[in-house]
């Protein structure tokens, strides 16, 4: 089973320094260099959600970037606008979420395979695309060459390619936002959940 678990940047806001004294000192230098108080709160909610949801432990990164905690199962954070969301699986998992007002529709051309274009017709149906494209890149734990190399129509709607790799893809909206998590084998997912920012902190 997958599980998906958001916060709501807006809560972690409200609590003020009592979001940041609940964080090691690592997670806490990490989210100050942020200059932007919602960036800030961003990096501290993440580091929070993989303490709770993952479990304590020196958080390192692969060779590509990817994070990740020893012994672990494993974990993807993504954040978008309002929210910040961690997935976790048994098996290797990418997540990825995307506040559709956000999506820039000028890059298009370059971003996707021609087959894809055909389909980008507004901010929504870029945002689709644009999450299946990052989540296929957060599973395998590297980014992708270039975005325009990864054909998320190819197969079906709930699966897609990469270089002859079959990735399994479950996607869904909520509000103004498009979700996106990508694995090798069939996706489950739990009932997605959100955390009040206070039992993080407490």
């Amino acid at each position: 089973m997958t599980k998906v678990v958001l916060a709501d940047v807006q809560d972690g806001v409200t609590k003020g320094e009592a979001l940041f004294s609940a964080l090691d000192d690592v997670a806490r230098q990490k989210a100050l260099r942020y200059l932007r108080k919602e960036d800030q709160v961003r990096s501290a909610l993440a580091s929070l959600l993989i303490r709770k949801e993952v479990g304590d432990g020196l958080i390192r990164n692969g060779p590509f970037g990817k994070p990740f905690i020893e012994g672990k199962a494993s974990f993807n954070v993504s954040h978008s606008q309002n929210w910040v969301g961690i997935c976790v699986d048994n098996e290797e998992i990418g997540f990825d979420l995307e506040w559709i007002p956000r999506c820039d529709l000028s890059i298009a051309r370059v971003a996707f395979t021609e087959e894809e274009r055909t389909l980008i017709v507004d901010r929504g149906s870029f945002a689709y695309a644009w999450t299946r494209k990052e989540a296929v890149a957060k599973c395998l734990g590297r980014g992708i060459e270039s975005p325009s190399s990864v054909g998320v129509s190819s197969l079906n709607e709930n699966d897609c390619s990469y270089k002859g790799e079959r990735y399994f893809l479950a996607q869904w909206e909520q509000g103004e936002y498009v979700f996106c998590v990508a694995k090798k084998t069939p996706v489950t997912l739990e009932p997605i959940s959100v955390v009040d920012v206070a039992s993080l902190i407490g």
